[in-house]
């Protein structure tokens, strides 16, 4: 036997001590994180972070954090890098977790500023009040037992 490592401690993770680790930077990964610059500096910070913490192994996440701003504003990345960085939280699932609940959040705020109390398909609340009134008085309410009163 040459070598034991550790268990991972999850699917798609890993664990190898640093001193097995060979650092070798390919053409690659100087590409990966100049796409990350481009983004901002907390984002080249974050990339360089998870580069350094991960090696080549952790090209998928360099891949996707390059990639994020596809997707979403470079702004919003940078926020959230910033963030996390403060956190010391070097992690590529967070960063896309957060960035996925902010556009949400954001989504939300727009589906609601767009929701009106009037309008020339909405009607005017005195006849929905009437409309309720007259059904109460012919369909008569029943209770869990299937007990009528009014």
């Amino acid at each position: 036997m040459l070598r034991r490592h550790d268990k991972a401690q999850s699917k798609g993770t890993f664990k190898i001590e640093n001193t097995d680790r060979i650092f070798n930077p390919s053409r690659e990964s100087t590409r990966l994180l100049a796409k990350a610059e481009r983004i901002g500096p907390h984002a080249a910070a974050l990339a360089r972070e998870l580069f350094s913490r991960l090696g080549r192994p952790g090209h998928r996440a360099l891949y996707g954090l390059a990639n994020l701003a596809r997707h979403y504003p470079c702004a919003d990345i940078e926020a959230v890098c910033a963030r996390l960085l403060d956190a010391h939280c070097f992690s590529y699932a967070a960063l896309k977790r957060a960035l996925e609940r902010k556009a949400a959040s954001a989504a939300a705020k727009a589906q609601a500023a767009n929701l009106t109390q009037s309008g020339s398909h909405i009607r005017e609340l005195t006849e929905y009040q009437l409309f309720w009134e007259i059904h109460s008085q012919i369909f008569p309410k029943e209770d869990s037992d299937g007990n009528v009163y009014n």
